[in-house]
């Protein structure tokens, strides 16, 4: 039986972004504080929802032909058939692999695709990620890395795919709903993240979608994995070719969107200021013409009218005989 999903946490229906900073991304990857736009790296730039603009909107997506959970289990990984061809760093993709890990590889089958990006420490990589996956815990690339760290369905959430919209606009969305960490504590709903992965047809481009980023506060290594603080986002094409979006920072709020795309963002029409209405002047008791003045013409006007004649008016003129306002 089929299910549609839309963002939810806990029965709460997904609240509205919260503007925090963001990091920008320079061509080589590294990260440059404030800006809310970064790259280009790859033929790619990205842009998120917070000020100033250009900026994306947060969109919730409802999932029209979801599959149930499309990968489960910890470390481990999926391959999902994309319904249309999606072009990324230049090469066309029909399948990809989603790991449980928070991330998408367009490398299927590699054995690195169950890798939770924890190579010495509990921080992630920086993008880009440079020797062998088996030793830097990345995955097979390309990749995009959502949120990029050692999730954990088995002990909590779930992970779903499907499509939304109809040929040729539908986006592929992967949605990772109230998914654990490694080190949850009480490890049950409500302690996991919310987030969605949307590949779109046509423009290719790739959008991350943020619902819940609080895995918890009731545990000092949860704390410091909340809003993406040991995660890696960003997307990848190879060791040396890539763009970040963070890396190790608490910038993943609720209500986040962040767009990666070889184009730009479309300039808003602006909104025409509508011309101001012009206030009438009040009329003059006996200016009959409305001229601004009583003078001679008036008064013949006048005389026209005592003598039962038609008295021609200006469009707005108060009838000669009836009372001014």
């Amino acid at each position: 039986m089929a299910h549609s999903h839309s963002f939810q946490k806990l029965g709460v229906a997904v609240g509205v972004l919260v503007a925090v900073a963001a990091i920008a991304v320079l061509a080589s990857g590294l990260l440059s504080a404030s800006a809310h736009t970064g790259g280009p790296a790859g033929g790619y730039t990205w842009f998120d929802s917070n000020n100033p603009a250009p900026k994306v909107a947060f969109q919730p997506v409802t999932i029209s032909t979801p599959d149930a959970l499309v990968v489960g289990g910890d470390d481990n990984w999926n391959t999902v058939d994309l319904p249309f061809t999606f072009n990324f760093f230049g090469q066309d993709h029909t399948q990809v692999d989603v790991s449980s890990n928070g991330f998408l590889s367009f490398d299927i089958d590699n054995p690195c695709n169950d890798n939770y990006n924890n190579p010495t420490s509990e921080d992630g990589n920086t993008i880009p990620v440079p020797g062998d996956c088996t030793t830097t815990e990345w995955g097979g690339e390309p990749l995009i890395a959502a949120w990029f760290d050692d999730l954990d369905v088995s002990e909590c959430g779930a992970v779903f795919a499907g499509t939304a919209g109809e040929a040729p606009s539908r986006s592929f969305v992967v949605r990772f709903l109230d998914v654990c960490h490694q080190d949850c504590d009480i490890c049950e709903t409500g302690e996991g993240v919310t987030f969605d992965v949307i590949l779109f047809e046509g423009s290719n481009d790739v959008k991350i979608q943020y619902a819940d980023t609080f895995f918890g506060d009731t545990d000092a290594d949860l704390t410091e994995e909340n809003r993406g603080g040991t995660a890696t986002v960003g997307i990848t094409k190879d060791g040396t070719t890539g763009l970040q979006y963070s890396a190790n920072e608490m910038v993943l709020t609720d209500g986040l969107a962040v767009l990666f795309t070889t184009g730009g963002l479309p300039t808003p029409t602006p909104t025409p200021t509508p011309e101001p209405t012009a206030t009438p002047e009040p009329q003059v008791k006996g200016d009959v013409d409305c001229n601004g003045n009583v003078d001679p013409v008036d008064s013949l006007k006048l005389l026209r009218y005592d003598a039962g004649l038609s008295v021609p008016q200006e469009p707005g003129c108060t009838p000669v005989g009836a009372d001014l306002p």
